[in-house]
């Protein structure tokens, strides 16, 4: 404790008057009116014991009294960081502004960034000349807000109030690291470090278990938390696309999550699926308490191209996440680069119109080397192993892979041998080549592989005893190995069609030629389909689950565009029509054009176009980050453990509920708390006390 006016201190002196009067007192004598000695040997002893109590009660009482008043001028205070004498140096403040998505919920207080800002500028209010302040939103890390001190209370006043819920999300504990870095640089002043924050427990989560020392020891912190309940909250969580072929004119299925991060069920919820915004199909949902429920949907595109779609609920008390976009890029034609040396009745049936007249395939041959360019353009590689240049190519055909492209494999009817080397360099185990005196057919089908499953009209024509089999006179068998997933099973026991999955694109391959003498594959109704059907999984691989980014960070795209264009017409355009150049972002790759992504470019969730030349690349999407939906909040051990790990001194953390006066908590912790008000209600108190027990006394004696 001290004293801001210690020299009223002196006054302590008047205490030793009660006890001077008192000492008078004893030394002058009492005269006792009797009428006879009688009354006087019946007095008690203990009367007389009574009497001297109340009077070293009422010393003791004036005595408080005196100090008391004394006390009150000499204003005491308690727990001053820097109260000395009145001598406080410059404060050097920051104040973190929460300003995530999440503090656009309103509760029985308004909107919380309101909240927040009014708080914000009661702090600034505060502000004494020569103290400064640092702004720090959470929305503009690793940046803060104004990297150099502030001494101008209307900028610090503008700056808040300019400020609205952004898409971005980060924790309190960046925050706390960039206000570190920013108080370091002003040592032997009076530190303080606001933040104010709905309490969002993923805001407050901790990203390192590992204690640091950031602060001073004397750095004092306020944590205000606006929010202590939190918010029920339902989101449309993620959105998954349940075809591995797409195409134009068939049925997509979509498989829609959806989650409930409250404690209740959701009851009945309607849910939408719309595309190129027409609404195509509704559902009613339930979600039981903080789970998922996942819920089908589909719909069937008419042509390829682009599709921009959403599914969406109901709005709740936090609108930002009951929506989630995403799009779906149907192909409208594929590429195939077919190596091979000789003729075949391949590209004839890769030609061929589907049901709807469209042509799903552009053809192009390469007989001697795989020219990179070609590769680049082209979605499918199929392989005739024929040639023995291909032994110098298998670099070319792994990468591919690793492209998420797709390579389909057959036997040439000249060499084996090709075949077999062409596997080995691939890492998938073969064996010579098998002439059969008795032809094999097709014994079994993997009728839940896309390839089958998407090939035949219906369940009736899907039997084994529907289809002609072709018969096979010559076929390389393929070992059973943990890689290699059969789909076409022939009656040798060994598979026709099979798929290794130890690539990121889509590697097929055929065990058997499909032209005479060595088979008549190629005069059944099985042919077209099936080498249809297998080039359209095989592309897929290039057309993956869709992308959502996340709005309000930074990514990195990929444009599948093949054409030749220029860089610096690639513009991206946002929901609001602003757009950016990504010439300096872009650079081409084997795949297509890879750009960056700026946090500005996608800052608010939904659809965003890439164009070149006013002319349709694709679309991308953002939604907001999964952590914003969660609305519980921490308590107060969490606070207390985020800022001690970080290097704050636990004695120097205060927690401000939102209804207690921010500025008179400040002054309490610069000046310390003054305590002559209690001084001034104790020296009443026992005012009163005084009176009552010398008017008690007085009575006393006049009835003795």
């Amino acid at each position: 404790m001290t004293f801001l006016n210690p020299l009223a201190l002196f006054g302590l002196l008047a205490a030793t008057i009660p006890i001077v009067l008192h000492l008078i007192n004893l030394q002058k004598p009492t005269v006792i009116n009797f009428s006879s000695v009688r009354f006087l040997k019946e007095l008690q002893k203990t009367a007389i014991q009574k009497l001297k109590l109340k009077q070293l009660l009422l010393l003791l009482i004036r005595i408080l009294i005196i100090i008391f008043i004394v006390f009150a001028f000499s204003q005491p205070t308690l727990k001053g960081s820097y109260a000395m004498f009145g001598s406080i140096p410059p404060a050097r403040i920051v104040i973190i502004l929460d300003d995530t998505y999440s503090m656009s919920v309103i509760n029985s207080n308004g909107e919380l960034m309101k909240q927040a800002r009014n708080k914000g500028i009661e702090i600034v209010d505060q502000m004494k000349e020569n103290d400064g302040a640092f702004i720090l939103r959470l929305s503009e890390f690793p940046d803060a807000t104004t990297p150099k001190l502030v001494y101008d209370k209307k900028r610090l006043r503008e700056i808040i109030n300019k400020t609205i819920p952004k898409f971005n999300h980060s924790t309190i504990e960046e925050a706390c690291k960039v206000a570190a870095k920013l108080l370091a640089e002003h040592p032997n002043t009076l530190q303080e470090i606001y933040i104010i924050t709905d309490q969002q427990l993923t805001t407050l989560k901790l990203n390192s278990e590992k204690e640091e020392k950031l602060f001073q020891d004397k750095t004092s912190f306020f944590f205000t938390p606006l929010s202590d309940k939190g918010f029920n909250n339902f989101s449309v969580d993620t959105v998954l696309i349940g075809n591995s072929i797409i195409q134009s004119n068939k049925p997509i299925q979509l498989q829609a999550k959806f989650k409930n991060y409250g404690n209740e069920n959701s009851g009945s919820i309607i849910s939408y699926l719309s595309v190129n915004d027409k609404r195509v199909q509704q559902q009613l949902i339930s979600i039981p308490a903080n789970s998922t429920s996942i819920i089908d949907f589909g719909f069937t595109p008419e042509t390829g191209g682009s599709y921009k779609a959403k599914i969406e609920i109901e709005n709740d008390q936090f609108e930002a996440d009951d929506v989630y976009y995403f799009t779906i890029n149907v192909p409208t034609q594929s590429n195939i680069l077919y190596y091979s040396t000789i003729q075949n009745s391949i590209p004839f049936a890769l030609s061929s119109s589907t049901d709807d007249g469209t042509k799903p395939f552009i053809f192009q041959k390469s007989s001697s080397i795989l020219d990179e360019r070609q590769l680049a353009n082209s979605d499918i590689l199929f392989i005739n192993a024929d040639n023995n240049s291909i032994n110098e190519q298998y670099s070319k055909i792994d990468n591919y892979l690793n492209q998420g492209k797709g390579v389909v494999i057959f036997p040439s009817e000249k060499n084996d041998n090709i075949f077999n080397s062409l596997l080995s360099a691939l890492q998938i185990k073969s064996s010579q080549s098998v002439q059969l005196s008795t032809p094999a057919k097709i014994t079994s089908f993997d009728e839940s592989h896309p390839i089958i499953n998407g090939m035949f009209e219906n369940e009736q024509n899907n039997k084994l005893n529907n289809i002609d089999s072709p018969e096979f006179e010559y076929f390389i068998p393929l070992p059973s190995q943990t890689n290699l997933y059969p789909i076409i099973q022939l009656s040798t026991g060994t598979p026709f069609l099979a798929e290794v999955k130890n690539k990121n694109g889509k590697l097929l391959i055929f065990t058997a030629p499909f032209e005479e003498p060595f088979s008549d594959f190629n005069l059944k109704s099985l042919f077209v389909p099936l080498l249809i059907q297998t080039s359209l999984y095989a592309a897929s691989s290039t057309f993956s689950q869709p992308v959502s980014l996340i709005a309000g960070e930074s990514s990195t795209i990929l444009i599948p565009q093949k054409d030749e264009i220029n860089l610096r017409d690639i513009l991206i355009s946002t929901n609001n029509g602003v757009k950016f150049n990504l010439n300096a972002n872009s650079r081409r790759n084997n795949n297509g054009i890879v750009s960056d992504i700026s946090k500005e470019m996608i800052s608010l969730p939904g659809f965003y176009s890439i164009e070149n030349k006013n002319v349709l690349l694709t679309y991308i999407c953002a939604n907001i980050n999964k952590l914003e939906s969660d609305g519980n909040v921490a308590d107060k051990n969490v606070v207390n453990e985020l800022l001690i790990r970080l290097g704050a001194n636990e004695n120097n953390i205060s927690i401000v509920q939102s209804n207690i006066n921010i500025a008179s908590l400040i002054s309490e912790e610069r000046n310390g708390r003054e305590l002559w008000r209690e001084c001034i209600l104790f020296a009443l108190m026992f005012l009163v006390i005084e009176t009552l027990v010398s008017r008690k006394k007085k009575d006393n004696e006049k009835t003795n």
